[in-house]
C-alpha cells in the first residue's frame, strides 16, 4: 500500500495505490455502496470544488482525492440550512 498526502496551494491532495488481484464476475465499472456513499457526502461538503477519481487498472487499486484545503463560508452556510449531512442513511 503506497499513500500519499500533501497540500498544494489552497488544496489538499490524497492518493492510495493497493495492489490487488482480478475478482473473476465482478465488473471494473462497477461501484459498491460505499463508494456512492463517499460521493454523496463529498458532494454536500464540498459540492463541485473537489475531484475523485478511483480506478483498477494493472492489478492495482488507485483512489486520488483532491479538496479544498478550506471549505467556503457559503459551503458551510448551505450545509448548515439545510441539514442534508444529518440525514443520509447512517447517520
Amino acid at each position: 500500500v503506497n499513500i500519499s498526502v500533501r497540500v498544494q496551494q489552497e488544496h489538499i491532495i490524497f492518493v492510495c495505490v493497493n495492489s490487488c488481484y482480478p475478482q473473476s464476475g465482478k465488473r471494473h465499472d462497477e461501484k459498491g455502496i460505499g463508494i456512492v456513499n463517499v460521493e454523496k457526502r463529498l458532494k454536500l461538503l464540498y459540492g463541485d470544488q473537489y475531484k475523485l477519481n478511483i480506478g483498477n487498472q494493472d492489478n492495482a487499486y488507485s483512489v486520488y482525492l483532491d479538496i479544498p484545503a478550506l471549505i467556503s463560508t457559503e459551503l458551510l452556510t448551505t450545509q448548515d440550512n439545510n441539514n442534508q449531512y444529518d440525514q443520509m442513511p447512517g447517520n
